[in-house]
């Protein structure tokens, strides 16, 4: 396959030189320009035609934690055949397959997440008609898929216990 042509350009990737599934003119996601950068299926050059590597992209979003957790998973998603975009929030992906969507949640290990955005997190897939999964992401770049579901608490009688 011949690699796309990107251009970065006021803060947008636009395809220059593009593909069937990446036609010219297409506005792409950074995380999925850094897919297609790390797999070596684009070449990226900024305004003045300078190339742009995935490090210079890695560099670019620094200061966002959460990218490169969203990219580990985005690439673990393509490997295993999936194809997965930017979501809703600043920490969660959309899939789509076979007929159902998923809308997957990313985080590192030992990061402590409050149960109540959880559970909002949770009830707003609900709400789309998506399944939530949680995506863990390891200290050695690994990710677990755990599938989220809603639970109800209910208050009880002490005399119960």
């Amino acid at each position: 396959m011949e690699r796309i042509h990107i251009l970065y350009v006021a803060g947008q990737f636009i395809v220059k030189k593009g593909s069937d599934k990446y036609p010219m003119g297409s506005i792409l996601d950074p995380l999925e320009v850094a897919y297609l950068l790390h797999e070596d299926k684009a070449i990226v050059y900024g305004s003045r035609g300078e190339k742009i590597t995935l490090r210079d992209l890695a560099y670019m979003h620094a200061d966002k934690k959460e990218w490169w957790l969203l990219f580990t998973v985005l690439h673990d998603l393509y490997k295993r055949g999936r194809i997965a975009k930017r979501g809703f929030g600043e920490n969660d992906l959309v899939l789509e397959r076979e007929g159902k969507k998923y809308r997957i949640y990313v985080t590192e290990e030992n990061v402590v997440v409050p149960i109540s955005e959880l559970l909002e997190w949770i009830e707003k897939a609900f709400s789309k008609n998506m399944i939530p999964v949680i995506a863990v992401v390891d200290m050695y770049g690994d990710v677990t898929y755990y599938k989220a579901s809603k639970h109800v608490f209910k208050k009880i009688d002490k005399s119960e216990i």
